[in-house]
């Protein structure tokens, strides 16, 4: 149910007047969400929603995104549709955020994904020579463990020797022998 109830007395403003106070209450500086989604994340939700409004709800979706319930709600709302030349430039402008975050990371340290290496967007080649450094240091490391806890230890490796065979006397055959080993009875 959407608004007060009818047995309740109206408030002297209307609900959406009340509703637009207290989100510019909540939000002093305007709607400013920290997290950004994608056009195309946008997409998927409006699509997840309206395929499966009781499985997606407002609260599954926020939890799924990782955003607000308060951006959900926004987005869900929102009719607003790109012409095809305002969508070419978002398009364009999230494909420049894309390389501008992974070139960051990318100087941390962490491989892009193989999209954004197609791109150009590699990691500093330092970053080779210092992890076959690491490598190395941690093989010597790991060594020098094994020998300090096993000490002056150094076990021979055993050999198989069969056991000398004996050579049976009398009747033997797999049926004079019953499971117990005590003949035939």
């Amino acid at each position: 149910m959407k608004g007060p109830s009818s047995l309740q007395p109206q408030p002297k403003e209307s609900y959406w007047k009340i509703q637009k106070a207290a989100l510019k209450e909540k939000f002093p500086e305007g709607w400013r969400p920290r997290k950004r989604l994608s056009p195309d994340a946008l997409a998927g939700i409006r699509a997840l929603n309206a395929q499966f409004p009781d499985v997606y709800t407002t609260e599954a979706l926020s939890n799924k995104f990782e955003v607000s319930p308060e951006a959900i709600r926004r987005i869900l709302r929102s009719k607003w549709q790109a012409n095809p030349e305002e969508e070419e430039k978002r398009n364009a402008r999230w494909l420049r955020r894309g390389k501008d975050v992974w070139e960051q990371k990318a100087a941390l340290g962490i491989k892009p994904p193989q999209k954004w290496r197609r791109e150009g967007i590699t990691r500093d080649p330092s970053y080779h020579d210092w992890k076959k450094e690491a490598v190395e240091r941690n093989r010597v490391r790991e060594e020098r463990d094994d020998m300090e806890i096993r000490g002056d230890y150094t076990p021979h490796p055993r050999t198989y020797t069969p056991r000398s065979r004996i050579p049976r006397t009398g009747e033997y055959t797999p049926r004079s022998v019953s499971r117990t080993g005590r003949g035939r009875s």
